[in-house]
């Protein structure tokens, strides 16, 4: 008798194909795909924050954005990593978002795999060099090691086997953020490796003036949701245990 096997479907971020459907962009343009990911992340962080900073180092083979926000937690990092799930602050919410599929970071991991490399997170003191590879069953292997790392805000660096060159028009994408984004000052260093940014000024994009906004963390107006998706809040707020007073007063 043919047995029946359960097959897992996180595989699908590490295939060319399916990349490039959750990016929306073809392998050639996926630096900027992982430049857009992690400057949303950035400044989702730093629009909540008095004075947010940025910071974007492009090597060769090297992409990296910093930002002074809290950090990231180990127990954040760890849902992360679990691809049968999304993990994202803004799915069950209706407002102004830079994006609320909860998949970004399980598509770093898996362009970086692609492009023959790895992603490194260095965030609350704690250095989280994390690799992934794919077994014939399809399922993932995730390679995560933590040490002691010093550090204020969170970097996320993804490095790519030597020789494989970054876009060049990254740093278009970086002035176009800040042209939207003026609130946040924005750091940008490009070299081809990392000696060579040491003797680097870097283009800097200062913050314009004391702007005020719509944050990620602002509350929603109830108008803005039909009632099924009002209805989908309202849910998961009362699976996670959130007090009916503390729900009513979050719009």
């Amino acid at each position: 008798m043919r047995q029946h096997f359960k097959i897992s479907r996180a595989s699908e971020y590490f295939e060319d194909s399916e990349l490039t459907k959750r990016t929306g962009m073809s392998r050639v343009n996926w630096t900027e795909a992982l430049l857009k990911e992690l400057m949303d992340n950035a400044l989702d962080i730093t629009d909540c924050i008095p004075n947010g900073e940025i910071e974007i180092c492009v090597t060769n083979s090297q992409l990296s954005v910093w930002d002074n926000g809290p950090g990231m937690s180990c127990g954040l990092i760890k849902k992360i990593l679990d691809f049968e799930t999304r993990t994202s602050d803004k799915f069950a919410y209706q407002g102004p978002t830079r994006g609320q599929q909860g998949n970004a970071f399980k598509t770093f991991l898996g362009i970086a795999y692609n492009m023959g490399g790895h992603v490194e997170i260095v965030s609350r003191n704690l250095k989280h060099e994390i690799r992934c590879d794919t077994n014939p069953a399809g399922l993932i292997d995730v390679d995560h090691v933590v040490t002691d790392f010093p550090c204020v805000g969170t970097k996320i660096t993804i490095t790519c086997m030597p020789e494989i060159p970054w876009n060049t028009e990254l740093e278009q994408w970086v002035f176009r953020y800040h042209l939207i984004n003026p609130f946040v000052q924005i750091r940008y260093f490009s070299g081809e490796d990392l000696a060579t940014l040491q003797d680097q000024k870097p283009v800097v994009l200062y913050k314009s003036g004391s702007l005020d906004k719509i944050k990620s963390t602002d509350p929603t107006s109830p108008h803005w949701y039909s009632t099924e998706k009002f209805l989908k809040l309202a849910y998961l707020s009362e699976k996670k245990g959130v007090p009916l007073g503390s729900f009513i007063g979050s719009f």
